[in-house]
């Protein structure tokens, strides 16, 4: 689908300015009760919830290593000593 709509996507930018307008007027024409803005919504939508997603995975990778790196240091404080990473065996 996304392959679909990026080869549509480039057809639109290779055509002429007089033709994308035609276009765009052919379509809305061709929606009753504009159910094209129901679809540019869930765009908008999904791209906005791709980005939120993406920064909550970020950073919440950011209080992981945080955490971690405050649970070693405190750890090596109690031990007096440096502890090896369980990744480094």
């Amino acid at each position: 689908m996304a392959g679909l709509i990026l080869i549509f996507l480039v057809l639109i930018l290779k055509m002429p300015g007089k033709d994308v307008s035609s276009l765009v007027f052919q379509l809305t024409s061709l929606s009753p009760a504009g159910c094209f803005t129901g679809y540019g919504i869930s765009i908008i939508f999904l791209v906005g919830w791709g980005y939120h997603a993406k920064w909550q995975r970020r950073n919440i990778t950011k209080e992981m290593t945080r955490i971690a790196d405050e649970r070693n240091r405190l750890q090596s404080k109690r031990i007096n000593g440096k502890i090896e990473s369980s990744e480094d065996i």
